[in-house]
């Protein structure tokens, strides 16, 4: 046994040895070369993304994430589409439905899309499974408000002259029915600014709540943003409705205090108002103001009195 493991030893390290290894490497290299260039038939991962999966089915079953891709190519290209991962997007609007919740898609439809990730050398022979089914589960859907959240610091002299809105201001939203049950808006996240002076116009994301799907992922906002003017005005009031002859009331004008874009500050006057009290909702010898005529874009921000006295005169 001692002689056996010594005449290996010496054959190991003897200069034959020592030549023949290194031909032995080229000799295995010059043949894997050989093989990669030469034509082949094999098959490689696909990697599976979807897209336009319908908003109003959830997925009872998990989708397939990889298909069996049949190549004939060059033994270099099967490497290097197994070592480099080749990926596929399969649109579930092409999907064919055999019932409200069973769809399916042949995958030989699918070979054309395909080619187009690999050379032109390359050709896709077949893919497996050859029909992909996908299980749904019918959702309901509802129509909810869209809450708006902001934080907006304005600069010095300026503000929005428009209520915040967002469009749409509504959307609708899928999901179960318990999911759906004590869901009365949907959020946006909070948008914050500062020192703001320019009108704004951005999409806001919505906040996403576990196990609803949203027709939208975000909302546009409009802010309008001016340069603003605080002023007060007095103005006159008109009553109707009275068969009194003479009617004195106490006090005899209304002092609005507003906010108004500076632009159209310059050009108000008193024309632009018109406040009515109803002689027919009168309350303990008390009229209520009533304005139903102002600037568009101006903001009242108190008003006094909130209540006139009034005497009939015989």
């Amino acid at each position: 046994m001692e002689n056996q493991k010594n005449k290996i030893k010496a054959f190991t390290t003897s200069r034959a040895f020592r030549t023949f290894v290194p031909f032995l490497l080229l000799s295995y290299l010059i043949w894997s070369l050989t093989n990669l260039a030469s034509m082949q038939v094999d098959a490689v991962p696909v990697a599976v993304n979807y897209s336009n999966k319908p908003l109003a089915k959830k997925e009872a079953k998990v989708f397939p994430e990889k298909l069996e891709v049949m190549l004939e190519t060059s033994g270099f290209n099967i490497l290097k589409s197994k070592i480099f991962k080749e990926k596929i997007t399969i649109d579930l609007d092409k999907e064919k439905f055999s019932s409200d919740t069973t769809a399916y898609i042949t995958t030989a439809s699918l070979i054309n899309g395909l080619q187009d990730n690999f050379d032109t050398d390359t050709k896709v022979l077949s893919i497996k499974p050859d029909t992909l089914y996908y299980y749904y589960k019918k959702l309901i859907s509802k129509k909810l408000p869209i809450k708006l959240n902001t934080n907006i610091k304005y600069a010095t002299g300026y503000s929005n002259t428009k209520a915040l809105l967002t469009k749409p201001d509504s959307i609708i939203v899928y999901g179960s029915a318990s999911d759906l049950k004590n869901i009365k808006v949907i959020n946006t996240v909070i948008f914050q600014k500062n020192d703001a002076k320019n009108t704004i116009k951005t999409n806001i994301a919505l906040e996403k709540t576990k196990g609803l799907k949203y027709q939208k992922d975000s909302v546009l906002i409009e802010v309008i943003v001016d340069q603003y003017i605080i002023g007060t005005i007095d103005l006159p009031f008109r009553i109707k409705n009275s068969n009194a002859k003479k009617l004195i009331t106490f006090p005899k004008t209304i002092t609005l205090k507003y906010k108004v874009p500076l632009k159209v500050y310059k050009g108000l006057h008193e024309s632009d108002f018109d406040i009515v009290c109803d002689y027919n909702k009168k309350e303990n010898n008390v009229l209520k103001p009533k304005i139903i005529k102002k600037p568009k874009q101006l903001i009242i921000i108190s008003e006094e009195p909130e209540e006139i006295q009034f005497l009939i005169k015989q």
